[in-house]
């Protein structure tokens, strides 16, 4: 017998049960005139359970991302005469990427300390000579300007000669040094990319259903797809949604002490956001009613059935959780599909172990 002959059959089976189904239920719903000893009355198996705290969840796709990135560019032009660390190499802060030639600018900062020197000479004796009498206040604010002006030029010469080395900012990864010896940099040319590892984000895309309920600072559980399990802070939560989703990107920061979390990674974000009181229970145990509502069949000490529309909340894989029961509840386990809401029913007590 085929894959496809089995099928067949075994849908043709559903669909009769559920036309019988609907034939027990529209029998005993219509008015009858059988006396009690005409009716037989139907067993089902039942168990009580009752309500656990349950912690509800918001799960986002998310990815990894570094916390900093910053391309390194010259600031001045000039020649590349050093690369003192290769693509993939860690680095200090201030520790020097890229260095380019000093050509002359030694020279001009030589040139500009000396006339510093200068000027200071000539402001210190023109305020001695004006204590005396023979320089005026106008001459002794020339030679001050000059000084000041001779100090501006010395700084800029040490600058322009500091900017030759290009420093990383921060502690981090040399991404990509796209720079080599003897390339030339403009001004703002690229010499290397660096990024920052420890702490790293994880970042996704929450719906406007579920973004109410997250806040910053908020605890969240990180899973990555090599079975990793981080736990981290929500640092932040976008106010205006993406325009073409319709989602608000949140980013969670996790500890990389040990640098093992690289870009792009897919990752799963767990964020509890509330308990409630709850139910686990068997998906089996699950019903619907004349209305197509999902829900489950308790039966009262009186032996009469009640139909609970439920929520589900979670599917741990054995067993769901439920919102929607009594806290205590005496949930039928056996024959729920063959009884209606109002029917009165023997009950026999399930002792299974296991979900009910």
């Amino acid at each position: 017998m085929t894959k496809s002959t089995k099928l067949a059959l075994g849908i043709l089976a559903l669909l009769v049960l559920w036309v019988l189904s609907g034939v027990l239920f529209s029998e005993r719903e219509a008015p009858v005139a059988a006396t009690a000893s005409e009716t037989k009355t139907f067993t089902v198996r039942a168990r009580d359970i009752v309500a656990e705290p349950f912690t509800q969840h918001v799960l986002i796709r998310g990815r990894t991302e570094a916390i900093r990135a910053v391309d390194l560019k010259a600031e001045i032009e000039g020649q590349v005469e050093a690369t003192p660390v290769e693509k993939g190499a860690r680095v200090d802060a201030g520790a020097v990427v890229c260095r380019l030639a000093a050509d002359d600018r030694k020279a001009r900062l030589e040139e500009a300390k000396a006339l510093r020197e200068q000027r200071r000479l000539e402001y210190d004796a023109a305020r001695e000579l004006a204590k005396k009498g023979h320089r005026s206040a106008v001459q002794v604010a020339q030679a001050k300007a000059l000084y000041e002006a001779a100090e501006a030029q010395a700084e800029q010469a040490r600058l322009a000669l500091e900017k030759t080395a290009i420093r990383a900012p921060f502690a981090g990864r040399i991404e990509d040094r796209p720079a080599d010896i003897g390339d030339y940099l403009q001004k703002g040319g690229l010499c290397a990319r660096l990024i920052d590892e420890d702490p790293f984000l994880v970042v996704g895309e929450v719906g406007e259903n579920e973004v109410g309920a997250l806040v910053p600072d908020a605890e969240a559980i990180v899973r990555l797809t090599t079975g990793s399990e981080l736990k981290g802070h929500i640092r932040y939560i976008a106010a205006t949604a993406t325009e073409r989703t319709r989602t608000f990107r949140i980013e969670v920061t996790v500890a990389n002490p040990d640098r093992v979390l690289r870009e792009g990674l897919s990752a799963d974000i767990e964020v509890p956001v509330k308990t409630v009181e709850a139910h686990r229970i068997s998906p089996a145990l699950l019903v619907l009613d004349d209305e197509g509502r999902v829900g489950v069949r308790t039966v009262d000490e009186k032996g009469r059935v009640a139909f609970h529309t439920v929520h589900i909340l979670s599917d741990d894989g054995d067993a769901i959780w439920v919102s929607g029961l009594p806290r205590r509840a005496h949930v039928i386990t056996v024959g729920q599909e063959f009884v209606a809401a109002g029917q009165t029913v023997e009950v026999a007590e399930d002792s299974a172990g296991g979900p009910a």
